[in-house]
């Protein structure tokens, strides 16, 4: 049976492929899109940090709405209620 590969960080993913002459053409959210036109190849590789950044900002920004709207208690007690109900 052959060896399984070890899991690699965003970060590592992009130096190997930075290192096989591909280059970062564009990024949408958390997934970066590699091509290298040499090759003909093209390769997306998502980002889970940078997901992680990106819900940590939609959640501050939803709770800094929600208590100047003064709707903190009622938005968070939902979220709870709703937690247990399932």
């Amino acid at each position: 049976m052959a060896k399984r590969m070890r899991r690699m960080t965003a970060r590592e993913v992009a130096g190997i492929l930075a290192e096989h002459g591909f280059v970062c053409v564009s990024q949408r959210g958390s997934h970066r899109k590699w091509r290298n036109e040499a090759q003909r190849l093209q390769v997306i590789v998502p980002d889970p940090e940078e997901a992680r950044r990106a819900l940590d900002e939609a959640v501050r920004l939803f709770l800094s709405m929600a208590a100047e709207r003064g709707a903190l208690k009622e938005v968070l007690a939902g979220v709870v209620s709703t937690a247990f109900d399932e």
